[in-house]
């Protein structure tokens, strides 16, 4: 498994390299994970199936603010862990959100005590009466629950054969807690079955990065596309 390293990226690049490390042909034999590095320490992303105009308030906020590749709902991005996984397998959605959260689970409760997977059937609804829904009001089948607090969740998409997985622990001070990356890492490697090794991102490659960023997640035409 390949840990990719970035300088700080706002949250369009953020979006940005997931999908390229996600489609790019050349690394479909590798497994990698990426933990957000922060530019800024507000901002907000919603699911791809969501509606824009649901954030209207927080657009008058000044939050930076883009639409996920992925599904999910609104996730507030202030202080939380932010992480990408992507990797290669046939397995149904809802099975490699089990196991991989059921590995993480194993290897947090080592430094959160009474985190479980969440084992409601709810199905999570992006839209419901017109407005966009946030994702920790509503946990379905297999977040990762404490005292019955969502802490835990995360978006799946495909592409192809290749999944990319974002998740978001929200605990406090879960993005300054190394022992929480720790408990991820260790987690994917058991998953993976592999050891890990750290990578920088190329100069190249943070490139086409700045200008999907631009072309796609900063624009209109894909934040307000629904």
């Amino acid at each position: 498994m390949v840990i990719l390293q970035t300088p700080p990226l706002d949250v369009f690049s953020q979006m940005a390299i997931d999908e390229l490390v996600a489609c790019d042909k050349t690394l479909e034999n590798k497994n990698f994970l990426r933990f957000f590095n922060w530019q800024e320490q507000k901002a907000i992303t919603f699911g791809y199936a969501q509606r824009s105009k649901s954030l209207k308030e927080q657009f008058e906020a000044g939050y930076q603010i883009t639409r996920r590749p992925s599904g999910g709902g609104i996730v507030y991005h202030d202080g939380d862990l932010t992480f990408s996984i992507v990797f290669t397998s046939e397995e149904r959605v809802e099975e490699i959100y089990k196991k991989l959260h059921t590995a993480i689970a194993a290897e947090l409760k080592k430094y959160i005590n009474k985190v479980q997977n969440y084992d409601q059937k709810n199905i999570f609804k992006p839209v419901e009466n017109g407005q966009s829904k946030s994702c920790f009001a509503n946990p379905v089948l297999d977040d990762l629950m404490v005292d019955g607090q969502k802490i835990l969740g995360g978006a799946i998409r495909r592409f192809g054969s290749r999944v990319l997985y974002q998740g978001t622990l929200q605990i406090t001070g879960a993005r300054s807690k190394e022992e929480y990356k720790e408990a991820i890492k260790t987690a994917l490697e058991n998953y993976f079955k592999e050891d890990s090794s750290v990578k920088e991102v190329s100069q190249d490659f943070l490139a086409r990065v700045y200008n999907q960023a631009k072309q796609v997640y900063k624009s209109s035409a894909w934040i307000n596309k629904y």
